[in-house]
C-alpha cells in the first residue's frame, strides 16, 4: 500500500515540526512518502524545517522560490500514483496512532465514500467546525456581514456550519465538504479529478472538489471517532471590513466568487 501525505507549509515551522513528531508515530508511518512544501519564502522558516528534516528518509522538503497558493502547491507535492492521498495542514497534531489507518479502513470499507476528514478541536478544546454544507450567498452574508444584518440570516448560517455533526462524539457521518486540514482521499479518486482545482488560490478547492466527486459518485465524510487538534487560527477569520486589511480574506472573497461561477448547490446523501 502506497500512501502519500502532502503538508503545505506557510510560516509554521515550531508548530509544523510538532505535527511531523505526531505523524512519524502514526501505526501505518512505514508505508508513508511525505512532502512538506514550504510556500513561505522565509529563509528562517526554511532553516528550521530543513534542520528538523534533513536526515529523514521518508520526508521530503521542497522550498518555492514564490509563494504557489495552496492549491498548485498542494497538486505538486501529491503523488498522484499513490494508493491513499492524505492532506495534513501544518498546525494539525494527531491525537491517535490509528489516525490513517482508521480512516483508510473506513474508505475501503465504503465503496462509495471517497473522501474522509476527521473530528478537529484546537489547542483550548473548542470545537472546530471543519464539516460544512456547500456554501450559498445568504450563508456567507451571515457570517460576514455585521450582526444587525446577519441576524436575519441565523439559520443559514447554523446549516451551512454543520455545528450538530461536526460536535457529534462518535460515528462517520455524511457531510457535503470537509476542510482540507485533515482530508484522506482515494487515489483513484484523486487521479479521476485531477487533484484540487487550481481555479483557487487558497480557499473553496474543498468545496468545489467533494462537488466534483459527488457529481462522478463519491461521497465525503466526517469521522467523529477520532479527532486532531488544530492551532485555532483561521487565515480568513474578520467581517467584510477584512477585505481592506488582508490579504488572506480578499483571497478568500476571490475564491468564492470563482466557486458560485462554477457550481451549484446539490443535495446531501446519507451513509448506507
Amino acid at each position: 500500500m502506497k500512501i502519500h501525505i502532502s503538508i503545505v507549509d506557510f510560516f509554521k515551522a515550531p508548530r509544523l515540526i510538532e505535527s511531523l513528531k505526531a505523524l512519524e508515530k502514526q501505526s501505518l508511518f512505514e508505508f508513508c512518502q511525505v512532502t512538506v512544501f514550504d510556500n513561505s519564502v522565509d529563509d528562517d522558516n526554511f532553516i528550521k524545517l530543513n534542520e528538523y528534516i534533513k536526515n529523514k528518509k521518508n520526508i521530503v522538503l521542497i522550498r518555492s522560490s514564490f509563494n504557489q497558493g495552496y492549491t498548485k502547491a498542494t497538486n505538486l507535492s501529491v503523488d498522484f500514483s499513490a494508493d491513499f492521498v492524505v492532506l495534513l495542514n501544518p498546525d494539525l497534531i494527531l491525537s491517535s496512532e490509528n489516525c490513517i489507518k482508521d480512516s483508510i479502513e473506513i474508505l475501503q470499507n465504503h465503496k462509495n465514500l471517497g473522501l474522509l476528514g476527521i473530528k478537529q478541536v484546537d489547542d483550548d478544546g473548542n470545537v472546530e467546525l471543519v464539516a460544512r454544507t456547500y456554501p450559498s450567498v445568504k450563508s456567507q452574508l451571515a457570517r460576514r456581514a455585521p450582526s444587525f444584518v446577519s441576524r436575519f440570516y441565523r439559520a443559514e448560517r447554523e446549516s451551512y456550519e454543520c455545528a450538530e455533526v461536526n460536535r457529534q462524539a462518535s460515528g462517520v457521518h455524511i457531510v457535503d465538504w470537509v476542510q482540507s486540514s485533515f482530508w484522506v482521499v482515494k487515489g483513484e479518486l484523486w487521479r479521476e479529478l485531477n487533484g484540487v482545482s487550481e481555479d483557487f488560490f487558497l480557499f473553496m478547492s474543498e468545496a468545489d472538489f467533494s462537488l466534483r466527486a459527488k457529481k462522478i459518485g463519491y461521497l465525503t465524510a466526517l469521522n467523529c471517532n477520532i479527532h486532531a487538534i488544530s492551532d485555532g487560527v483561521r487565515a480568513s477569520a474578520g467581517g467584510w471590513k477584512a477585505i481592506f486589511r488582508s490579504r488572506a480574506f480578499r483571497s478568500h472573497v476571490s475564491d468564492m466568487a470563482i466557486y458560485y461561477l462554477k457550481n451549484l448547490s446539490t443535495s446531501k446523501r446519507t451513509l448506507p
